[in-house]
């Protein structure tokens, strides 16, 4: 059972921090031209990179809380009804596999959206200003 859920998780988790980069570089290559003016009016790659590394931080805090708040209610109500059909059951709060989930979180909001700009923007402030959307 520890396997089969361990297995689950990872999975799950795995589509998650994927889906978290994908939508972190969609949204900075929508925003490219934005970046691009913000960089022509003054604003510094060192800015825009510290802009980038709050919202991502931002999304993980929000994400943190709502399995702060939200997750742990589901998983103490999915307990309690598993605990109706199997006796012997206990809940154990696994202290240790959520923070370093938490970090994990932490350090990928941190690198995405840096990682995502950096790819953009290797073209120079003139080319990035003349491109479409």
């Amino acid at each position: 059972m520890l396997v089969l859920g361990g297995g689950i998780s990872a999975i799950l988790g795995c589509i998650g921090i994927l889906n978290f980069v994908n939508v972190m570089s969609v949204g900075v290559m929508t925003r490219r031209r934005e970046f691009a003016i913000l960089e022509s009016i003054g604003m510094s790659k060192k800015q825009l990179e510290s802009m980038l590394h709050f919202e991502g931080i931002g999304y993980a805090m929000i994400t943190i809380l709502a399995c702060l708040s939200f997750g742990n209610l589901i998983g103490w109500a999915g307990f309690k009804l598993f605990k109706n059909f199997v006796e012997y059951a206990r809940y154990e709060y696994p202290v240790l596999p959520i923070l370093t989930i938490y970090l994990v979180i932490l350090i990928i909001s941190w690198f995405a959206p840096q990682i995502a700009y950096q790819n953009i923007s290797k073209d120079t402030l003139v080319e990035r200003l003349r491109k479409s959307e």
